[in-house]
C-alpha cells in the first residue's frame, strides 16, 4: 500500500499520540502548531514519551466509561490526526515493537472518534506490539469475540488494583460471545480478568486455535461458559496454554472441561488455582484428550464437579497429567473418579496431596487401562462406594514413599480396590481406611518395605501370599 505525503504525515502524528512512540522524524513546530495553543493538555518534553501517565494525558480520550481516573485526567480536545485513516491503513503503516494505549473502555470501532478501544488496538497491532491501558475498569464486549491473529502482549499491570491486590481491568463477554479467540499467534496477557464469556460451541473464555501459544500471568478467568467443551479454555491441537499466578474459577461446560479442555494441546499451570468449575459430561476442572499434556506445579485443583460420569477434577483420555507440589481436593464426580479419571494415559504426582474428593467409583482416582504413579504423596479423606482412595481397573498403580489413609468405601477397598492390572508399593503405608484397606479382584499387588493395615472396623485383614495380595472374600 502506498500513502500520500499528507496521509503518511498523519500516520506518524497519529502513531505518536495513540501509541506514545515515534513514527519517524517529526518537526516539533508542526507538532506544536497542530494543537490549539489555548488548550491546556500537557506537551511532551521529548519525542519519545517516557511514562504511561504522559501517554494517557496526551491521548485524545474524552471517555473512560465514567471512571474516576477519567474524570480527573486532562485531555486534549483536538486530535493530531489530519485525515481519517482506517485501522487497516494504520496497521500496515506501523512496524512491530510499538506500545498501543487503550483510552476508552467502550467496545467501539471508529477511526474518527478520537479514542482507542481494545478492539481497535488489537486490529492495529503488529507482531511484537504491546497493548496497555490508560485507566482501570470493565470492557463489555458488544456481542462479538476479540480475535487475535498477531503475536502481541496485552498488559494491564499499570492499572492493577493495589487496594485489593487484584487485576484492575476486566474484559466481559456479557454472556453474548466468547471473549478471546487466538488464531495461531503467541499472545501474553497480564493483570486481566476474563469474565462472562459465552460460546455456542467450544471455549467460553478462550479458544486457542491450532498452533496458538497463550500465556496468562496474574490473571483470572471466571464465570465463562461453553455449550460444548472448555468453559474457561479450549486448547486445540498443538496449542499451548500457560498460566502463572492465576485463577480459573466458576466456569462451566455443557459437555467436557469446565475449566480447561485440551485436544492434543498442552496446558501448564504454576502457582495457580482451578476451583469451582463444572461440566455436565466430564472433567469439572480439566478434560485432556488425544495426547494432551497437562502439567501443574505448586497449584490447587479444588471444588470442581461433573454431573456426568468422568472426573470431578481431571478427566483424561490417552493423555499425560503431571502434578508437583500440588493439591487436588474437594472435587466430585457423579460416577467415576472424584479427583482423577485416567483412561489409557499417565497420571504422575510428586510431593502432592489428593484429599476430600468423592465419587461412586474411585473417590480419589479411577484408572481404566491407565498408569498412575505417586511419589512422596498423600491420598486421604476421599470417599466412594468402591475404592475410596483408588479404583484401578486393568491399570498399573505404583506408590513410592506415599501414604493412603483415612479414605472410605461403603463396599470394598477403602484405600485401594484393584481389578486385574498391578499395584506396586515401595516404602508406602495403606492403613486406617474405612473398608478393606487394599482389596484385590485379580490384580497383582507387590510390596517392598510397605505396610498394609486393617480398616478401623477390624474386618478380616488381607491375606498375603508370595508377594501377592488377595482378599478372602473374593
Amino acid at each position: 500500500m502506498s500513502l500520500s505525503r499528507k496521509a503518511f504525515e498523519s500516520v506518524k502524528n497519529f502513531r505518536r499520540y495513540l501509541f506514545g512512540v515515534d513514527g519517524g522524524p517529526l518537526n516539533k513546530d508542526r507538532a506544536r502548531n497542530s494543537v490549539d495553543k489555548k488548550r491546556h493538555a500537557p506537551k511532551p518534553s521529548s519525542l519519545r514519551l517516557e511514562s504511561l501517565e504522559e501517554r494517557a494525558l496526551l491521548s485524545v480520550a474524552p471517555s473512560f466509561a465514567g471512571s474516576t481516573a477519567a474524570q480527573a485526567a486532562p485531555v486534549a480536545e483536538t486530535s493530531y490526526v489530519e485525515s481519517a485513516l482506517s485501522i487497516t491503513d494504520l496497521s500496515n503503516a506501523l512496524g512491530g515493537g510499538s506500545t498501543l494505549l487503550v483510552t476508552t473502555l467502550n467496545d467501539v470501532v471508529n477511526a474518527a472518534d478520537g479514542v482507542t478501544s481494545l478492539r481497535e488496538a488489537i486490529a492495529a497491532a503488529q507482531d511484537g506490539d504491546t497493548i496497555k491501558f490508560a485507566a482501570p475498569g470493565r470492557i463489555v464486549l458488544s456481542g462479538t469475540e476479540l480475535k487475535i491473529t498477531k503475536s502481541i502482549t496485552i498488559d494491564a499491570t499499570s492499572v492493577w488494583d493495589s487496594v485489593n491486590d487484584a487485576p484492575g481491568l476486566t474484559v466481559d463477554g456479557n454472556a453474548r460471545s466468547r471473549v478471546f479467540y487466538i488464531s495461531g499467534a503467541e499472545v501474553a496477557l497480564t493483570g486481566i480478568v476474563v469474565h462472562n464469556g459465552s460460546a455456542s460451541e467450544d471455549g467460553g473464555g478462550f479458544y486457542a486455535a491450532s498452533g496458538s501459544d497463550v500465556t496468562l500471568t496474574n490473571s483470572t478467568v471466571s464465570d465463562n461458559s461453553a455449550s460444548y467443551d472448555g468453559g474457561g479454555f479450549f486448547a486445540a491441537s498443538n496449542s499451548v496454554v500457560t498460566l502463572t499466578n492465576s485463577t480459573v474459577s466458576s466456569n462451566s461446560a455443557h459437555h467436557c472441561g469446565g475449566g480447561f479442555y485440551a485436544d492434543n494441546g498442552s496446558v501448564t499451570l504454576t502457582n495457580s488455582t482451578v476451583s469451582g468449575n463444572s461440566a455436565s459430561g466430564g472433567g469439572g476442572g480439566f478434560s485432556a484428550f488425544s495426547g494432551s499434556i497437562v502439567t501443574l506445579t505448586n497449584s490447587t485443583v479444588s471444588g470442581n464437579s461433573t454431573s456426568g460420569e468422568y472426573g470431578g477434577g481431571f478427566d483424561t483420555y490417552d493423555s499425560s497429567v503431571t502434578l508437583t507440589n500440588s493439591t487436588v481436593s474437594g472435587n466430585n464426580s457423579h460416577k467415576y473418579g472424584g479427583g482423577f479419571y485416567a483412561q489409557l494415559g499417565n497420571v504422575t504426582l510428586t510431593n502432592s496431596t489428593v484429599s476430600g474428593n468423592s465419587a461412586r467409583r474411585g473417590g480419589g482416582f479411577y484408572a481404566y487401562y491407565g498408569n498412575v504413579t505417586l511419589t512422596n504423596s498423600t491420598v486421604s479423606g476421599n470417599s466412594a462406594e468402591l475404592g475410596g482412595g483408588f479404583l484401578s481397573d486393568n491399570s498399573n498403580v505404583t506408590l513410592t514413599n506415599s501414604t493412603v489413609s483415612g479414605n472410605s468405601a461403603s463396599e470394598y477397598g477403602g484405600g485401594v480396590r484393584a481389578y486385574d492390572g498391578s499395584v506396586k508399593l515401595y516404602n508406602t503405608i495403606i492403613a486406617l481406611n474405612l473398608g478393606v484397606d487394599c482389596a484385590s479382584g485379580g490384580a497383582e499387588v507387590t510390596f517392598d518395605n510397605s505396610l498394609i493395615g486393617i480398616d478401623p472396623s477390624f474386618a478380616t485383614p488381607p491375606v498375603f501370599a508370595d508377594g501377592k495380595l488377595s482378599n478372602p472374600d473374593e
